[in-house]
């Protein structure tokens, strides 16, 4: 799923579904043509899983902000961090970033499973993934300059958003 979000031009999945499902099924054609994908993977791969990002309100928001060019797919950060009086570097890599005017929306895609629908699996999620989390929100914050940001978990399997 990473490797389809990263390719994707989200600005063409704007255009309703049967025309974004085409899309899709175009882009897997390419990615296994220049081998960045297993064919194989090709079927472990629901589509519609994918469309449902972009049929959802911040799907819609991040196809804006690629049309609008203020979306960062992909985008490597370095940060250095003081952890118990010791400075450490902190590499990463941020899947989906929006720029808004004075803030950011970040999502971080996961292909977890969740064991049920339940706010307490979700709170799992949510305390599984807070530190890398916490550390994106402080790379974007201090590598282009917003005092806010909105950060995201968007897990393929559910189809949801959990709001970290």
């Amino acid at each position: 799923y990473h490797r389809v979000m990263e390719y994707i031009d989200f600005a063409n999945m704007g255009k309703g579904e049967e025309a974004s499902m085409e899309y899709l099924r175009e882009c897997f054609k390419f990615l296994v043509k220049n081998r960045a994908i297993e064919e194989e993977t090709v079927d472990l791969i629901d589509l519609s899983k994918i469309y449902n990002f972009f049929d959802s309100d911040i799907g819609r928001e991040a196809i804006l902000a690629s049309e609008e060019k203020r979306l960062y797919k992909e985008k490597p950060f370095t940060l250095e961090l003081i952890r118990d009086g010791k400075k450490i570097l902190v590499q990463g890599v941020i899947d989906c970033l929006i720029i808004k005017e004075d803030s950011a929306i970040l999502i971080d895609y996961k292909s977890n499973k969740m064991k049920d629908n339940s706010e307490g699996e979700k709170k799992r999620i949510r305390d599984t993934y807070r530190t890398q989390i916490e550390i994106y929100e402080e790379a974007v914050k201090k590598g282009i300059n917003v005092k806010k940001t909105e950060n995201y978990l968007y897990l393929f399997n559910s189809g949801e958003f959990i709001k970290m």
